[in-house]
């Protein structure tokens, strides 16, 4: 009885959280293929009495269900933590999850791993380092070499159900969350280390935080755009030719120096460069015969006031269509809209504006999943992973 009141305590929860099985080739947790067709789900009910599959929808970013319990909330806390608290899609790192309850965790508790709205428990359980505290109110789990691919935001839950025998079961329920990453807040930068995958200057890190700080634009989020972009290599080149530290491509170019008007002659330019192929550039680049005086995009200062102007440019052509956006993004809480909004610029400066406008008049919230903004998908997610990063020095 105690294990059919959790089953449908959990399958309560979690239907209040809105999660729901989205079919996929794997999962963080190992190669087992997850459910793909109605029937195989079906099929996994009928022979799996412990699979929990739910419905999905945009969720809160955790939910304690004292509203499940008859117990009063306040006789027992409880938390789930994480520790990187939110994501990282750039990286693996070492997941910790944390479960305390100041009662003590009793030995018939259950708590379960939900990855895309299915029970990865079991799998968890085999890779995971499993430490209990001293007086036994805190278990963490510690998942190494954690791994979260950037094309993917499936949803993460852990869920800790304290069962009693009266009946009074408890339960909390808690989502890992996307990393935070705002556009214009003024985050705290903290330098990469080599760890990270980089090794880029002080004095660059300086430039883009004096930068970035003075055209009230989030130091670490410019930081994560451009270790996305060039990953601190001043003199990159991508197959699109763009250039320099924030990849400034020939169509970018061209609005920036537009709003520059006069000021543009202080932005020099390469000439013929647009007649080159990306292997000639690159050549001429390592030659020296293309440097940063002669091609403002490969100066550092100068390359990272382009990437501010972009973004600038990029806020204005929204601001333009402010009213469609709001109706496209109605549905969503405020604090979502805002996150969104972060997300629509940074697919607009990797894809264009006009692709993701498309896209979000023919989906509306769910914009970020059509298939001709796979790469800025991937895009966004490293970005504000990056940036994340940067700020917290994980």
């Amino acid at each position: 009885m105690q294990r059919q009141r959790s089953r449908f305590a959990v399958l309560q929860l979690l239907g209040l959280l809105g999660l729901g099985a989205c079919a996929g080739p794997m999962d963080p947790f190992g190669a087992k293929p997850l459910i793909q067709t109605p029937q195989a789900l079906h099929q996994q009910n009928e022979n799996e009495s412990d699979t929990v599959v739910i419905a999905y929808a945009d969720i809160e970013p955790s939910l304690s269900a004292s509203s499940l319990s008859r117990a009063p909330a306040a006789q027992n806390m409880l938390s789930i933590n994480f520790h990187p608290a939110r994501k990282l899609w750039h990286r693996s790192f070492d997941l910790n999850v944390t479960i305390a309850d100041n009662e003590k965790i009793p030995p018939n508790s259950k708590i379960n791993f939900f990855y895309d709205g299915q029970d990865v428990t079991e799998r968890v359980l085999k890779i995971a380092q499993i430490k209990y505290s001293a007086n036994g109110t805190k278990i963490r789990y510690k998942i190494p070499a954690f791994r979260l691919l950037p094309e993917h935001d499936k949803p993460l839950v852990v869920t800790y159900t304290k069962l009693d025998p009266l009946g009074n079961d408890q339960m909390i329920a808690k989502i890992y969350e996307e990393p935070h990453c705002p556009l214009s807040e003024l985050q705290q930068l903290t330098k990469p280390t080599q760890e990270q995958g980089f090794n880029a200057s002080t004095e660059l890190f300086d430039q883009i935080r004096i930068l970035a700080s003075f055209h009230h634009i989030n130091p670490a989020f410019l930081a994560g755009l451009i270790a996305q972009e060039s990953s601190f290599d001043p003199r990159a080149v991508s197959t699109a030719k763009a250039l320099g530290l924030t990849q400034i491509t020939a169509l970018a170019e061209k609005h920036i120096l537009d709003d520059l008007g006069e000021r543009a002659t202080d932005w020099p330019r390469y000439p013929g460069l647009e007649k080159m192929n990306p292997l000639e550039i690159k050549a001429m680049i390592k030659m020296g015969k293309i440097n940063a005086g002669n091609e403002w995009r490969l100066a550092h200062e100068r390359s990272i006031q382009g990437g501010i102007a972009y973004l600038k440019y990029i806020q204005q052509y929204w601001r333009s269509f402010a009213p469609a956006v709001d109706r496209q993004l109605a549905s969503l809480h405020q604090n979502k809209k805002v996150d969104t909004m972060v997300d629509i610029i940074l697919a607009s400066y990797n894809s264009g504006p006009y692709r993701v406008r498309k896209n979000l008049n023919h989906l509306g919230p769910r914009w970020l999943e059509a298939h001709d903004l796979g790469e800025a998908r991937k895009y966004v997610h490293k970005v504000k992973s990056y940036c994340y990063d940067f700020a917290r020095g994980y």
